[in-house]
């Protein structure tokens, strides 16, 4: 049976669907600054169960690669201080890899290799409708910017924290000079975070930061960022955006898991209609050779009958029609569609006719006396002639003389 419709369109929405939810993933791995591949990694090993890590074996299983391959990956994702390496603890032989630590550790480990010099800083954050018209900013609210990489300092003039340098615009220097003891700084960052608890609240926990947007000047700081001669400020992600992108990972998983269902059956029914489709071209096949050979039956007759009304009319002798007879009805002249062609048919036969009676007339020395073929010749020189011409062609004496009597 053909694949209907219905199984086509269902086949085109699996794809569908599975295009929308790499496309969401491509995306949300390109603005964290990963490459598609990472971030497959880190959310199979956030996503790992039963365990908070695995091990390189499991990891290049997961993502369908080589095992040196993983083994590359992790040392690049390791390097960017998103994953760490820990060893097992039945077996110290054995390395698991698990996500990196948060908080303080992520700022030490991240803030430096994310908030280089010459990074810029804004006055405020974008609104929601800002960040998605402009999402480079505006040259009008560019207050600063970083001097100095960030740096951590366990024991800095307000505690542990990153600390720069900044080098703020003259047209600005006058307002932040005069409101600094009553705004703070906060980051604008890419990175991972986790569901968990953290300073006696449960939430979205930064767990790793890949990218920095910028360091913008505010009314009220993250976690305390000052305007002093540093920056330093963490701020959680919105939890709206993560909650909308979850919620679209989820209707695409789940579409995709419907769509994998419809795409099994109609592979079955494909691998069905193959089967079915094989044994018809076996049959039609068979039919075809059995209608060429009733075909090349049915030529042969009609070649032998029009040959031999052909060859009657002819003054030749029997034993030179019944030759002609076989030879030009063995192999009839076809036509493309498979049917006898009688034009080239008589085209053949009187040209053998003609070949025929040259022989002869070249045989015997004379030309064949007028009763070949149907009574008695003229005169005995003639059958005489005959017969030596016919014993010249392989016939005994005594059949060749049957022969020119006739």
């Amino acid at each position: 049976m053909p694949v209907t419709q219905a199984e086509y369109a269902a086949l085109a929405n699996f794809r569908y669907a599975i295009r929308q939810f790499l496309r969401f993933s491509e995306e949300a791995a390109s603005h964290l600054g990963l490459t598609a591949q990472q971030h497959q990694a880190l959310l199979a090993i956030r996503g790992y169960p039963q365990r908070d890590a695995l091990t390189i074996g499991e990891l290049a299983e997961r993502l369908q690669i080589r095992h040196h391959s993983a083994v590359g990956l992790v040392n690049r994702l390791e390097k960017q201080g998103l994953v760490m390496r820990r060893p097992s603890p039945a077996d110290r032989r054995q390395v698991y890899v698990a996500l990196s630590a948060h908080g303080a550790e992520m700022l030490e480990r991240d803030g430096p290799r994310v908030f280089r010099q010459g990074l810029h800083m804004y006055l405020d954050h974008p609104t929601a409708s800002e960040n998605f018209e402009r999402p480079e900013r505006t040259l009008r609210d560019l207050a600063a910017v970083l001097e100095t990489d960030a740096r951590w300092e366990a024991n800095g003039p307000v505690g542990p924290g990153l600390y720069a340098e900044a080098r703020v615009f003259e047209n600005f220097r006058g307002l932040i000079n005069e409101i600094a003891p009553h705004i703070g700084v906060s980051i604008r960052a890419y990175g991972f975070s986790e569901y968990g608890e953290a300073e006696g609240r449960e939430g979205e926990i930064i767990t790793a930061l890949v990218e920095a947007v910028s360091v913008d000047f505010v009314t009220m700081a993250g976690a305390g960022g000052a305007v002093l001669e540093v920056l330093e400020s963490r701020r959680r992600r919105r939890m709206d955006e993560l909650t909308e992108a979850r919620n679209r990972a989820t209707a695409a998983e789940a579409r995709v898991t419907t769509l994998q269902g419809e795409l099994t059956e109609a592979q079955g029914r494909v691998t069905t209609l193959e089967a079915t489709n094989a044994t018809l071209t076996q049959e039609r096949d068979s039919l075809q050779e059995r209608v060429r050979s009733l075909n090349t039956s049915v030529a042969a007759a009609g070649a032998r009958s029009a040959v031999t009304t052909a060859l009657e009319a002819s003054n030749l002798p029997e034993a030179s029609r019944t030759r002609l007879v076989e030879t030009l009805s063995a192999n009839p002249p076809m036509t493309a569609e498979g049917d006898l062609d009688a034009a080239a048919l008589t085209t053949r036969t009187n040209e053998a006719i003609q070949a025929e009676q040259q022989y002869l007339e070249a045989l015997t020395g004379a030309g064949l006396p007028t009763g070949v073929g149907g009574g008695k010749p003229t005169n005995e020189a003639s059958e005489e002639d005959l017969t030596k011409g016919f014993q010249k062609l392989g016939m005994s004496e005594e059949a060749a003389k049957v022969a020119a009597s006739r």
